[in-house]
């Protein structure tokens, strides 16, 4: 699938998900997508969604499966990334309410540092 439309359509329907606290359903073997540079196109669709159609403001990036027991409960090969919103960050100390919708594999501290910055940058760099 590199159809622009339906990359949009499966950011659209994640957003919707996010938004509503509806957990995306567990698709059958031959339905899921299992394709890395087809996750970032729909995360990539998602991020324009969001920051040109409902305003948000990109503040950082965080980083998912840093270490091997959250890679092997997500079944994956290595870490992964995404955008990190204003609308989706707290002031700190912050209450963290259970919405009973996300999962937490484990815990993730936005932190300046440049070490984190240029790991950040080689992913970049190896997923072009």
């Amino acid at each position: 699938m590199s159809d622009p439309s339906e990359i949009e359509r499966h950011a659209i329907k994640l957003l919707d998900h996010r938004e509503h606290a509806i957990p995306n359903p567990v698709l059958p073997e031959g339905e899921r997508l299992n394709d890395l540079s087809l996750a970032y196109a729909i995360q990539d669709a998602a991020d324009t969604i969001l920051r040109d159609r409902r305003g948000y403001k990109a503040i950082g990036y965080k980083l998912a499966g840093t270490n091997p027991v959250s890679r092997a409960h997500l079944k994956i090969d290595g870490p992964f990334f995404g955008r990190l919103y204003d609308q989706m960050a707290s002031a700190s100390p912050a209450t963290v309410i259970d919405v009973g919708f996300f999962r937490v594999h484990e815990a993730k501290l936005p932190l300046k540092l440049a070490v984190i910055w240029t790991s950040l940058r080689l992913l970049l760099m190896q997923r072009r």
